[in-house]
């Protein structure tokens, strides 16, 4: 009796029109650990584009980093996210060492979400000294993106159980904590809450002829474009609706995808012209409006991964901090799952109308998230990944007439049911528990780092870091210092970095020559299966191609000028010379170097000319240790 009324209470929850709203409350639930985050690395960047002038502290005008007329509306609409168009400030940003020496002076990092920028300039205007509410803000953009997945998958599949699960996956997907617990990161998700809602005014227009429902489609989907590039996954949807579920002629559904056709072109087109986009960095962005040849080579590989990463809840971010063995084996886990999972996919995607329709989504809309393949851009993938887990699960159980019926094809079915169900309910509800109390003491290590803790510095320092641990901490250190009220260097530089043992040999009073002990200055030589190192090693790859160097090559800043001795077969530099424009002693450098031991930057005594110094790379650990360090247990 008991049990038939917990039934009966479950089918009516289900089927209630309130169903959504209670989603989108449990949204909000769940990411309030976010609140106490505060602001970190990218947030201090961008938020000196919100300060009137006056308000900025000026050592951060050296960083080349503080565009020109700070705090008014349309510098913030066009120069908040990514770094400054002006070729000056680039060359300033270089020559400071925001960006790494070797990078070309035509590299480009701007990108258009003038939408997304306009709500920070919202936060600064109404809000401008509580990070709270600026996440609180973030939140409110997420439980709406809940709110909004559960009425899509009650319109497309039905107000059943399927489409309940579906939401209720979508909740628990730990993927979406960093990306909502950033203040910085918003537009992504402001871009997949639009991008939703300009898929619900596309259905309603197809299915009951509203122009005004056209019009408004056609509004949401352009400013899910001005919000975040992923803005262009809303065509997916689209896409797979009149691929798939669009009952019209084939010429009437072609015809319905011109309005959003023409929104991608203008929008891509006004976004190149106006100097926006990605290039000269590394092969972990990816840019197909520029190097569509370099997306296309990397998209079976990276599609895959995501595809792969999205259905068994381990997201590619999984592999950067193992080192390269590891790495292969995920990757390798990946190729195997994907095909595992397709071959037992298929008949439910063959047979299912909903099922090929979620399918379409969930490949579509993985295929752009390609050009920065990580976890916190899933979103739009994960929404066609949890409606297809669904409705293979409804017919498992309750449609099996549909499928083969061969214990060949049933058990291992099942059996992929199961695992994908345990990975994204129980599973996903344990990891959005652990998330919360694991990133704050990740990036409490890198704050401290990128903080220089125990290192007094002045405003005169030129700052010479031997090895870095990581390109990404360097370039947030003049802002988290002036956020926390502390002196900006004239400049911070990093001459390589810090996963692995560096011989340091003087060469005469003005140069030093760097030697990696590995195969270059950026392999880590570190053989614990997991360790920050190799994930530091990751981030700066971001910087990293083989395209970038030649022997013999020396790259030109004010003060400093580095030549590459020697390349590895990689065409990676193994031996580097630094040669500065007055000796290493001057009074005004302050030289440091990473020590693993203690997490944390020491002075670095210069050697007699003629002299080598040989520093550390980070110390083997086990497993155990390094879960633990990783994970803030120390």
């Amino acid at each position: 009796m008991i049990l038939y009324s917990v039934a009966t209470i479950v089918k009516r929850f289900v089927k209630s029109k309130y169903l959504p709203w209670v989603f989108g409350a449990a949204a909000i639930v769940v990411m309030l650990p976010a609140l106490k985050t505060g602001l970190v690395m990218d947030d201090l960047i961008q938020r000196n584009v919100q300060l009137k002038p006056s308000e900025i502290p000026k050592g951060l005008y050296r960083t080349g980093a503080v565009p020109n007329n700070t705090g008014k509306l349309s510098t913030v609409l066009f120069e908040t996210f990514g770094f400054s168009r002006d070729r000056e400030l680039w060359k300033k940003g270089k020559n400071y060492g925001i960006f790494p020496w070797w990078l070309s002076d035509e590299t480009k990092c701007s990108l258009w979400r003038s939408f997304t920028a306009f709500t920070h300039w919202l936060d600064y205007r109404l809000f401008p000294d509580s990070p709270i509410l600026m996440h609180a803000h973030n939140i409110a953009w997420f439980a709406a993106i809940v709110f909004l997945a559960a009425v899509i998958y009650r319109k497309i599949i039905g107000p059943t159980g399927i489409a309940a699960l579906a939401a209720l996956m979508f909740v628990l997907d730990s993927n979406t904590y960093f990306p909502v617990m950033f203040v910085a990161n918003r537009g992504f998700i402001i871009a997949l809450c639009l991008g939703l809602l300009s898929f619900y005014m596309y259905y309603k227009w197809r299915s009951t002829k509203s122009a005004f429902a056209a019009i408004l489609s056609v509004i949401f989907f352009s400013l899910s474009l001005l919000s975040n590039e992923a803005g262009v996954s809303t065509f997916a949807f689209i896409l797979a609706y009149a691929f798939v579920l669009d009952k019209a002629s084939l010429s009437k559904r072609f015809l319905s995808l011109l309005p959003a056709i023409l929104i991608i072109i203008i929008w891509r087109i006004v976004y190149q012209s106006l100097g926006y986009g990605i290039s000269g960095f590394g092969e972990a962005y990816l840019d197909p409006g520029r190097e569509p040849l370099k997306f296309m080579y990397h998209l079976p590989a990276y599609l895959t991964a995501i595809i792969a990463g999205q259905l068994s809840s381990l997201p590619p971010d999984l592999m950067m901090a193992f080192n390269a063995q590891w790495f292969r084996n995920i990757f390798i886990f990946y190729i195997i799952f994907a095909a595992a999972a397709m071959v037992l996919l298929l008949p439910v995607i063959w047979k299912n109308t909903l099922a090929r329709f979620w399918f379409a989504v969930m490949v579509f809309a993985a295929i752009p998230i390609v050009a920065a393949p990580i976890g916190k851009n899933f979103g739009f993938v994960a929404i066609g990944a949890f409606g297809l887990i669904a409705v293979f699960a409804g017919d498992l159980i309750k449609n099996q007439s549909r499928l083969p019926a061969s214990g060949l094809y049933k058990y291992p079915a099942w059996i992929l049911c199961i695992i994908l169900l345990v990975a994204h309910i129980p599973l996903a509800a344990i990891s959005r528990y652990t998330t919360p109390k694991i990133a704050p003491a990740a990036l409490g290590k890198m704050a401290n780092i990128a903080g220089l803790n125990k290192v007094s510095l002045s405003s005169d320092s030129d700052v010479v870091i031997v090895n870095a641990p990581c390109q990404l901490s360097v370039s947030a250190m003049p802002f988290n210092a002036a956020y926390y009220g502390r002196a900006v260097p004239q400049s911070i530089h990093a001459l390589a970095f810090a996963y692995t043992a560096l011989e340091i040999k003087r060469i005469d009073d003005k140069t030093l020559i760097i030697t990696s002990k590995e195969t270059n200055i950026f392999t880590s030589n570190q053989s614990s299966p997991l360790h920050f190192s190799h994930l530091f090693a990751i981030f700066d790859r971001l910087f990293v191609s083989s395209e970038m160097f030649e022997k013999s090559r020396r790259f030109v800043l004010e003060g400093m000028t580095a030549e590459i001795l020697a390349l590895d077969n990689n065409n990676l530099p193994k031996e580097v010379a630094f040669t500065f424009d007055v000796p290493l002693e001057d009074k005004r450098f302050c030289w440091l170097q990473f020590n693993w031991k203690t997490f944390s930057y020491e002075p670095f005594n210069l050697p007699a000319v003629g002299e080598i110094i040989t520093t550390q790379g980070p110390p083997d650990v086990s497993f155990r240790k390094a879960v633990r360090f990783m994970v803030g247990g120390g």
